[in-house]
């Protein structure tokens, strides 16, 4: 595929939104080259193009944001203690904003998995106790596997207290 590049010159403040307003209700993006393209394979009789970002998948694009050194050092460590790339990071961000509710973080996300899979050992643990107690057999429940429970509940409930309170701290 080839690439042609062009630019509009001496076009007004007002010409120019006016541009964008016409774009934005043709292609359903306010990219003016797009409304150009659409424009230009109309001429060419290939009206199959006229939305052409409609068939393709929303697997993400790409924005460019430039940062100060300070900002951007913020966001790398920030994004490094929550197991994130830089840019997950941003848009999970972006997300939370809009959403007006926190999304929660890769490290959350692991956190809670594992607190998921400790309450499945407790689960177990606890089954195991009913069914020696209802079987009538001789049980031997100790103090020391009910503290081996609770320890593990109280992890869980640490686990789950930390995931709310970063996701509260990230609520707008």
């Amino acid at each position: 595929m080839k690439e042609a590049h062009f630019r509009i010159r001496n076009l007004t403040s007002e010409e120019y939104q006016s541009l964008k307003k016409l774009a934005k209700q043709n292609t359903g993006k306010s990219s003016i080259a797009q409304l150009a393209k659409q424009l230009l394979m109309k001429q060419l009789g290939k009206q199959g193009c006229l939305l052409p970002d409609a068939n393709l998948q929303d697997t993400g694009n790409r924005i460019e944001v430039r940062l100060q050194s300070s900002d951007l050092n913020e966001l790398r460590n920030r994004a490094f203690k929550s197991k994130m790339t830089a840019n997950k990071y941003l848009a999970m961000l972006f997300q939370a904003h809009i959403q007006k509710t926190p999304v929660v973080s890769t490290k959350q996300i692991e956190s809670l998995y594992q607190s998921n899979a400790q309450m499945l050992r407790i689960g177990r643990n606890l089954n195991q106790i009913a069914k020696a107690l209802n079987s009538g057999a001789q049980a031997a429940v100790s103090t020391q596997m009910l503290a081996n429970i609770k320890d593990e509940l109280d992890k869980h409930t640490e686990k789950v207290a930390d995931v709310i309170q970063a996701n509260w701290e990230r609520m707008p």
